[in-house]
């Protein structure tokens, strides 16, 4: 009987170390992005380092995401039971020292180190990115690209460059002058300005108008 009892206290023991071991918080220390993985300091006085650990990430197959979290981030870990030395970072949590960016339920926003911001709140359906940098999209393989807005304007800030032919089915307006490639510029007033009024070299309709644009 005693002998039973000791079995069963040791294998409590054993089963509170396994529980405790499970779930771990700490911050990286090194990473490690070719394998997608990372070191992880542990909380506690012992200052115990982890083996590397796989990083998760919603999707690694046909889909794939990946986002590493950077060194000195706080993360949770988990570890396999019956193989304590094998783990994986679930993710990284806020505190009181890193706090939240946003308190909505209905925001959500992502802010990377160089000031780079996206924020969508699909309550107001508004949609906003903030880009410390050159942007690139490419529409591979696509015969249309469509942006469309059902109520206000699209504004551009900066000079729009087209390889290509402009169709507008609209009316143009332009605050200043057209200039062609020949680098000689004017406005449709000029242009008025010149058939209306222009002239011929001794009357000769024949000959070039004295006036050019």
């Amino acid at each position: 009987m005693l002998e039973l009892l000791k079995e069963l206290e040791f294998r409590i023991r054993k089963l509170e170390i396994i529980q405790n071991s499970i779930v771990r918080l700490g911050k990286v220390t090194n990473r490690y992005p070719d394998k997608n993985r990372v070191r992880v300091e542990f909380q506690g006085n012992d200052k115990i380092v982890s083996y590397e650990l796989e990083v998760l990430h919603p999707k690694t197959k046909d889909d794939k995401f990946y986002f590493m979290p950077d060194i000195d981030e706080y993360v949770l870990c988990v570890f396999l039971p019956y193989a304590p030395s094998t783990g994986f970072v679930v993710g990284a949590y806020y505190d009181k020292n890193y706090t939240p960016p946003v308190s909505n339920n209905d925001e959500f926003y992502v802010k990377f180190s160089d000031g780079t911001e996206i924020f969508y709140d699909r309550k107001q359906h508004l949609l906003k990115a903030t880009v410390k940098g050159d942007i690139d999209i490419t529409a591979v393989s696509s015969h249309f690209t469509t942006i469309t807005t059902h109520d206000g304007d699209i504004t551009i800030n900066g000079n729009v460059v087209i390889n290509g032919n402009l169709q507008t089915n609209g009316n143009i307006q332009a605050s200043q002058q057209i200039r062609d490639l020949d680098g000689v510029s004017g406005s449709l007033s000029d242009l008025r300005k010149v058939y209306n009024e222009h002239t011929h070299q001794n009357g000769d309709a024949s000959k070039p108008p004295v006036q050019q644009v």
